[in-house]
Order: structure tokens, then C-alpha cells, then sequence
């Protein structure tokens, strides 16, 4: 089932189901962002804090806002979106410290 809705990300809330989260945040490339850095570190807030149990992917060019994002990719794939070098990157989205985490899914 896919719901696409225009919503502030920033403004919403994961729901009691795990579901998985696609976001495509502007790179910087044709849309231009003031503080860009900025704002992918309230996406990556907004995820840890909103929407744990959750898995996100995320797709972007820009390396610096990725930098600023305050997650550690689990995966990490190279494409091409039209001619823009991307990251596609997947986030596990948990309570408590990543250690722990990890500690749990590899006793399931």
C-alpha cells in the first residue's frame, strides 16, 4: 500500500505500524535551500525522534547535508538520478544507542 501525501515532514509523526519512509530532500542542484546543512539535520531529527521502528531510505547528491543528516546508513548505494551523481542510503530508525540495537536484531 503506498500513501503519497503533501505534508511538512517536519510536522508529522510515525503512526503504531512500522512502515518504510522515502525521501528525496532537495540537493542544492535545481532547488536552492538557504542553510541546506540546516535542514537535513532537522530530517534526520524529525526520523530518530518521530518515527522509530521505522525504516527510512534517502536519496540525495548533496555529500555536506549528508554530513549534517546525525545517522549512520546501514546501507549505502551509488545511482545515477538523471545525470546527479546519489547516495541512496537506508536508515533503521531505533530507540536507545545503535550498539544496542545491532546487539538485539542479531539475536532475532
Amino acid at each position: 500500500n503506498i500513501d503519497n501525501q503533501k505534508k511538512d515532514f517536519l510536522e508529522t509523526e510515525g503512526g503504531p505500524d512500522s512502515e518504510i519512509k522515502i525521501k528525496n530532500p532537495p540537493y542544492g542542484e535545481r532547488i536552492s535551500i538557504s542553510r541546506l546543512t540546516e535542514f537535513y539535520k532537522k530530517i534526520g531529527d524529525q526520523l530518530k525522534n518521530s518515527y522509530q521502528g521505522y525504516t527510512a531510505w534517502l536519496l540525495s547528491s548533496n555529500i555536506e547535508g549528508l554530513k549534517h543528516f546525525g545517522l549512520k546508513p546501514g546501507q549505502k548505494t551509488d545511482l545515477l538520478n538523471g545525470q546527479i551523481k546519489c547516495k541512496y542510503l537506508k536508515f533503521e530508525l531505533f530507540k536507545g544507542q545503535r550498539n544496542d540495537f545491532l546487539r538485539f536484531k542479531d539475536e532475532k
